[in-house]
């Protein structure tokens, strides 16, 4: 039987996943919620960082996940190559959820060698993996393996996936900025003041609550970011509004109004790399009101690591989804629908359809119109 998700849920595994950017003790119990509410066996995310010196220095990776046998876990990375289909699942695009039978005949599955050595043993019929980053120096991973008996993954279940997937990936990136300062961030927010990245603590209208010494830094040049009367001003013109959105979002009280809003939005700099500014919602976890008492905190960083591809910084200012921006940018580049479908292999009804969307989200009624603000918007990333 198909199993429905109220927004209830998705805006309660918002929240937990936005305190776990915080205080990543949370993940077990966020991933648990996840697992149980989804009836799902497993559920795990996997984070790797590749430092600028790999693969002379290793790369550092997090695995966060609900209980299960480690030597089940040890014994998957070998088996790895041998998954039916890895190399789509792995190419997918962001924010995509796939699972096996999607791929492939049940009876198919059943008879590899895979199934065989890892799923069979288990008790387990499927897998649902979601990319939730594709970067050049870091990727994560979401996987959810289905017990044997369990119904299949259906479309709703994959929709679900698809709308935490943007959240998870802010939480990841926002703890990864804060992992070397964990322990400050925890004390009083005077402690803020040693971090090396921007922090702000804005209200709705974006009138700033509190700033660190690093956020002023960035606020005082104001070439990518400034602020008149104590309130945030964006410069660029193009990234003024969708900025603004964000923090308004943000501080709605409802995570579930975000998406992909403020997700990385790169404010561009006359000279040198742009800003890249998260926002994270405080809501009401006393874990993020522990960073401040505004409603929502905005991280600055310039970074050139941590600046995002030009899918997620679409997104992140225009509130498009993930294939919604990819379609953008194909358009932008001078593609036509039909052209992109031909490339993508996605029917020309969902192409045109994301591109419908987009039309309707930014508020342009031509792909020349489109074309000129993803150009704007892109900028030099």
């Amino acid at each position: 039987m198909a199993r429905y998700f109220t927004s209830d849920f998705a805006s309660l595994a918002i929240s937990k996943i936005y305190d776990c950017a915080v205080d990543p003790s949370e993940w077990e119990n966020t991933l648990n919620f996840i697992r149980d509410e989804m009836q799902f066996a497993f559920v795990s995310v996997q984070f790797i960082a590749f430092p600028e010196s790999y693969p002379d220095t290793p790369p550092e990776t997090q695995m966060f996940r609900t209980e299960w046998d480690e030597t089940w876990f040890d014994a998957l990375q070998p088996l790895i190559p041998g998954i039916p289909h890895i190399d789509k699942m792995f190419n997918a695009d962001i924010d995509l959820p796939m699972n096996q039978l999607q791929l492939m005949d049940e009876a198919a599955f059943q008879a590899c060698d895979f199934y065989d050595a890892w799923v069979r043993p288990q008790g387990l019929r499927d897998t649902l993996n979601t990319n939730l980053l594709k970067r050049d120096n870091m990727t994560a991973v979401l996987s959810a393996p289905s017990f044997q008996g369990r119904e299949m993954i259906s479309d709703d279940e994959r929709a679900v996936i698809r709308e935490l997937a943007p959240h998870l990936r802010r939480a990841l990136l926002i703890g990864d900025m804060l992992d070397e300062h964990r322990a400050q961030v925890q004390l009083l927010r005077s402690t803020l003041d040693h971090l090396a990245i921007g922090v702000l603590m804005v209200e709705e209208s974006g009138r700033i609550v509190y700033m660190n010494a690093a956020g002023e830094d960035v606020l005082s040049n104001g070439k990518a970011l400034g602020a008149i009367q104590n309130k945030l001003h964006v410069p660029s013109q193009a990234h003024r509004a969708g900025f603004m959105t964000a923090v308004s979002r943000a501080c709605s009280g409802n995570d579930l109004d975000l998406q992909n809003w403020g997700n990385g939005i790169a404010l561009p700099q006359p000279e040198g790399p742009p800003v890249v500014a998260y926002i994270l919602p405080l809501g009401r976890s006393e874990r993020r009101q522990s960073l401040g008492p505004g409603m929502a905190s905005v991280f600055l960083t310039t970074d050139g690591l941590a600046q995002p591809p030009s899918i997620e910084v679409i997104a992140a200012v225009t509130g498009l989804t993930t294939a919604e921006a990819k379609v953008a940018l194909q358009i932008a580049s001078g593609a036509s629908p039909q052209e992109i479908s031909d490339q993508t292999g996605t029917s020309i009804h969902t192409v045109r359809k994301h591109l419908s969307n987009a039309f309707e989200k930014t508020g342009h009624r031509n792909q020349a119109s489109l074309s000129g603000a993803i150009g704007r918007l892109k900028g030099p990333v």
